[in-house]
């Protein structure tokens, strides 16, 4: 058995950073956690939060800055859930250890600001939808994505396309 994979963040899409803070924080209990981040890489504004009564509960609200920014497609559409971040314990080898799980790669590893120059990574998962990988010390490595479970629900869906 592999060690589980633990969520770092759900990624939000918004027009508005203040505006989704403050129904977050107001309507459902969230803080902001730490100052609002550009990321020119992605042309985005993020802003994590937190919940004071679930401190492994965290949200990243995602504002494009940039017509050319990947998520202005959702936030015109109104927004909503963008991705599941995970913890891994490093991209180093994303490349080689992608092509042996059922992850369809989106991104490669690069640097991001609003986790201090960590690399992140996003990936397609059928069943699950658009993942993010960001490197964390003691976190399972990305092959662990190579457990039967994950080609089963790959498999199941591919033969629900078919019938």
């Amino acid at each position: 058995m592999h060690n589980s994979f633990v969520v770092d963040h759900y990624g939000f899409v918004t027009h508005s950073i203040p505006d989704a803070c403050a129904m977050w924080c107001k309507l459902l209990g969230f803080s902001p956690d730490g100052p609002e981040v550009l990321d020119p890489e992605q042309r985005v504004r993020i802003q994590f939060l937190s919940h004071d009564d679930r401190s492994d509960f965290r949200i990243e609200l995602l504002a494009p800055c940039d017509p050319a920014s990947p998520v202005m497609k959702s936030a015109r559409a109104g927004g909503g859930l963008h991705h599941v971040c995970v913890r891994v314990a490093t991209l180093d080898e994303f490349a080689e250890q992608i092509g042996k799980t059922p992850l369809v790669p989106v991104s490669a590893p690069t640097p991001a600001p609003a986790f201090g120059g960590r690399k992140v990574a996003f990936a397609y998962l059928t069943g699950l939808g658009l993942l993010e990988f960001v490197e964390s010390a003691g976190a399972p490595t990305l092959a662990a994505f190579t457990d039967p479970s994950f080609g089963e629900l790959r498999a199941s869906f591919r033969s629900f396309l078919s019938s």
